[in-house]
């Protein structure tokens, strides 16, 4: 069974950390050192958000913005790896899951829940 398509969703760029020297820093060809997500890995999408934003107010800031994220079967995301979209910052919270109907074993793709920041 094919699941289904979002083609007016949004793409997610996915930042995964690196592998760290000896030391347990990340570096680039040129030795200098890196933030842990400083590079993008891939791409994946496009993706269907339903935003759950609870807004809890302190000095009138908002401190949480968060969303559930379909993304496509078999999308390639890790819980450790971090998302950027439309150059927002997010972090993958929770667990990832495959929901599959019990009789015809169909899904609608790769779920996982997002927060604002890195």
């Amino acid at each position: 069974m094919n699941t289904p398509d979002y083609p007016h969703g949004v793409m997610l760029e996915i930042y995964r950390e690196g592998e760290p020297d000896a030391y347990g820093d990340l570096r680039d060809a040129d030795g200098q050192l890196l933030d842990r997500y400083a590079r993008l890995s891939h791409t994946i999408g496009p993706c269907a958000i339903s935003w759950t934003t609870s807004e809890e107010y302190i000095d009138g800031e908002t401190i949480t913005v968060a969303g559930q994220v379909t993304a496509p079967l078999g999308s390639d995301v890790r819980a450790t790896d971090r998302a950027k979209i439309a150059g927002d910052p997010f972090r993958i919270v929770g667990a990832i899951v495959t929901p599959r109907n019990p009789i015809t074993s169909w899904s609608p793709g790769t779920r996982f829940r997002i927060a604002r920041g890195f």
